[in-house]
């Protein structure tokens, strides 16, 4: 089923717009990231099950469990395992992108069916449109492709603001998206292919 439709069909059902970000922040002086107690699976997973009734997505972001080494990776896992019993729609927060093979290889990583394998992936297309082909290229079979566009961290202009040549390069991105996600509308009038927009931007 398309990802978009499954999607919208999800958030009819609970009558929820609920996306779940399960980000366990790294230790810091003075606050723990994991409570005293838990494992990193147990802590996310307990977060995951208080907010199913609710939430329509669980989107883990990388980054927190591969800072954490295989422990990290195997409590992502049971997140993205948790959620799928649950009935929940998975989104590996990833922003992968780069050349051919190794984008084929983060797109069968992420968007395949090996441990790491969630519904949709977002990605980042500004080392151009050909990294992004092999995680479009699962878009057939199923799954979720969300675009990196614009992005709120203090010195994001820097780049994404630059004009290329009339418009912000984030803007040409936005419309390439809009392109790309063109083929991929489902009946529900959505696209599986969306953009990323950093919310604290005006």
């Amino acid at each position: 089923m398309n990802f978009a439709d499954r999607l919208a069909h999800a958030s009819r059902l609970k009558e929820s717009v609920v996306v779940l970000g399960i980000d366990p922040q790294l230790d810091a002086p003075g606050a723990p990231g994991i409570p005293r107690g838990y494992t990193l699976a147990r802590f996310c997973c307990e977060i995951v099950e208080a907010c199913a009734r609710s939430a329509v997505v669980v989107k883990p972001q990388l980054a927190f469990y591969e800072a954490r080494g295989l422990e990290g990776m195997r409590a992502f896992c049971e997140v993205v395992k948790l959620a799928r019993r649950l009935g929940l729609i998975t989104i590996a927060d990833a922003k992968r992108g780069d050349i051919g093979t190794t984008s084929a290889a983060y797109a069968e990583a992420f968007l395949g069916d090996g441990d790491f394998s969630c519904d949709a992936v977002t990605v980042n297309p500004y080392q151009g449109s050909d990294t992004l082909m092999p995680f479009l290229a699962k878009v057939r079979d199923g799954r979720g492709v969300f675009v990196l566009v614009r992005t709120s961290n203090p010195s994001s202009g820097e780049f994404q603001d630059l004009n290329a040549p009339n418009r912000p390069i984030w803007e040409s991105v936005a419309a390439r998206v809009n392109g790309w996600g063109g083929d991929c509308v489902g009946a529900s009038g959505l696209s599986s292919v969306g953009a990323v927009v950093g919310a604290t931007y005006p």
